[in-house]
């Protein structure tokens, strides 16, 4: 009777179809794997470009910066504008403030980074160029003279330490720390400089 080995036939059917196009499955999951990692370091993939601010800190009165940049193949680029402000102690015993408006350029090499880029450190430096205002809020008893005028031209260069840590897709938390080094600054040549904020890819 034909129709007893019916279930049989549809069984055999079945199988010869999945281990026809089981090359087919074969193939996908092998995509699917290989693309998955290379799809979570899009986040930084060579051409993305991200805007990204970040709150200042020098010892003085919090600063800020905002800038623009793109993720190369294993490094980025940014250039922007930031105010800082840090303290210096003068002769009287009293403290100058000190706060620089410039525009920068900086390079960071990535040294490390997770599987999926959610964690990237990076190290370099930068150059910037601006203003200097001594004592801009007027800190000082006016009985002080400290002979600096009220500002001066600035340039200088800058080494870099950064973390950058994505908490999701297109948004990642910046943890950074540099050395400025103001090269024709009347008050003090060196001073440090840590930073957070955010950063977005576009």
């Amino acid at each position: 009777n034909l129709t007893t080995f019916a279930p049989l036939k549809r069984e055999i059917r079945v199988y010869i179809m999945v281990k026809k196009h089981i090359w087919v499955y074969t193939v996908l999951i092998a995509i699917a794997l290989h693309v998955c990692p290379s799809a979570n370091a899009q986040r930084t993939m060579d051409g993305q470009y991200f805007a990204q601010a970040e709150c200042l800190w020098s010892g003085g009165t919090p600063g800020g910066s905002a800038a623009f940049g793109q993720y190369l193949l294993n490094s980025a680029w940014q250039a922007g504008a930031a105010m800082r402000s840090y303290s210096r102690a003068i002769s009287t015993g009293d403290t100058l403030c000190v706060s620089d408006i410039v525009a920068f350029g900086e390079w960071d090499y990535r040294l490390l980074a997770t599987r999926g880029r959610h964690f990237c450190l990076y190290a370099g430096g930068g150059v910037f160029l601006g203003y200097q205002m001594y004592d801009p809020w007027r800190t000082l008893p006016e009985s002080v003279e400290t002979g600096l005028g009220k500002g001066a031209f600035l340039y200088g260069i800058q080494a870099n330490l950064r973390a950058e840590v994505f908490f999701c897709r297109r948004c990642a938390l910046l943890i950074s720390a540099c050395t400025p080094i103001d090269i024709p600054s009347s008050a003090g040549v060196f001073h440090w400089e840590v930073s957070a904020g955010l950063r977005f890819n576009l």
